[in-house]
């Protein structure tokens, strides 16, 4: 057996079992600071902005309320002040973050039209105010100790329904042709380096178990030795693997050798989000060990996700128990604020933290 794993999960404790192993604290209360910080944050913002920016004064008047008033019936709908995934500090901010991403979608697209052309540069700026002052407000309420319930798990079948999976897909191919043009460069620059340092073949393809069991290439550049399983056949992955190449290293360490996969995203092998990927060697140990593996098949496989977040990227196979946990907390729980969040955050450990 390659871990205790018990059946189900506890849907309270599964995404943070140290942080939310106490009871919620008082949530009511936590609820209407969380109102009053956002609306604090909100109404700073566009007053500064509105003096600062060419946004009028009855603009400014009429846009504090329109803002706050949109702001929350959103988190309301999404029952974001009555649950919470936060388990620091900074989890916050990564929600503040994901919520602005998503209100800045359709405002940035309307900034293409000609007459609204002038609008990009002012939305961007009066945002990442947004992002410092509601995000400051929401660590100030995170930092009193008051605590909200994590969401309760529903059941997968929500998150594989042809509509979601139509929602999941436009937002998959809305990310995925920027993404490639900013990602170019480095994907230019990765390339040259596996070339100078290990020769072809540059990029790596392997099998791997995708929706509904069915399976696809992965690719990834090449990050070890052509023949590195020729003796051994398929070995996971762990921290201390000593197999990686040079820039290999380099490569992992940074997660670049995972920048190939937003191919497989526009072919739609792989979502942005998802539970990640594993070889059908290891699945089929997987199913045989673990009860509702098979569930994280529900929905096509991701670039990045709960798991992959709240983990190390390389974890040993023992861990493969937690892991599930996180997946199943994901699936289960899906929203596309849900997987803005789970980008932000790891855009953040991709900036600012090794990801291996």
């Amino acid at each position: 057996m390659l871990t205790s794993q018990s059946d189900g999960i506890d849907a309270a404790l599964a995404f943070a079992p140290a942080e939310r192993s106490h009871a919620p604290q008082r949530p009511r209360v936590r609820s209407l600071a969380l109102v009053a910080a956002d609306v604090a944050g909100l109404a700073l913002t566009v007053l500064l902005c509105a003096k600062f920016l060419p946004i009028s004064a009855p603009g400014a008047a009429a846009g504090i309320p329109l803002a706050a008033a949109v702001w929350i019936v959103a988190f309301e709908r999404a029952g974001l002040y009555r649950q919470s995934i936060s388990v620091t500090a900074r989890d916050e901010v990564y929600a503040v973050a994901a919520a602005i991403c998503l209100g800045l979608m359709p405002l940035l697209v309307l900034s293409t039209v000609p007459r609204f052309a002038g609008m990009a540069g002012p939305i961007v700026i009066e945002a990442a105010v947004a992002l410092a002052l509601v995000g400051a407000g929401r660590v100030a309420v995170f930092a009193t100790g008051f605590r909200l319930p994590p969401p309760q798990a529903e059941d997968v079948a929500a998150v594989s329904s042809p509509a979601t999976a139509i929602v999941r897909r436009t937002l998959d191919l809305v990310l995925v042709l920027p993404a490639l043009v900013f990602a170019a460069p480095l994907l230019a620059a990765a390339s040259l380096a596996v070339l100078a340092d290990s020769g072809r073949p540059v990029i790596f393809r392997q099998r791997r178990v995708g929706l509904n069991g069915r399976e696809f290439d992965i690719y990834k550049f090449r990050t070890m030795p052509v023949d590195a399983e020729d003796g051994t056949g398929p070995v996971w992955a762990d921290p201390g693997d000593t197999r990686s190449t040079r820039i290999g290293r380099l490569l992992r360490r940074t997660s670049v050798d995972e920048l190939p996969q937003l191919f497989n995203v526009l072919r739609g092998d792989m979502s942005f989000v998802g539970p990640r990927p594993e070889r059908p060697e290891f699945v089929a140990r997987f199913r045989a060990e673990l009860p509702g593996y098979d569930e994280r098949h529900a929905v096509p496989p991701g670039i990045t996700g709960w798991a992959h977040v709240n983990m190390r990227r390389n974890v040993d196979i023992t861990a493969i128990g937690e892991r599930l946990d996180y997946d199943l907390f994901y699936l289960r729980n899906w929203s596309s604020f849900f997987d803005a969040t789970i980008l932000v955050k790891t855009l953040a450990e991709f900036l600012f933290h090794d990801a291996a």
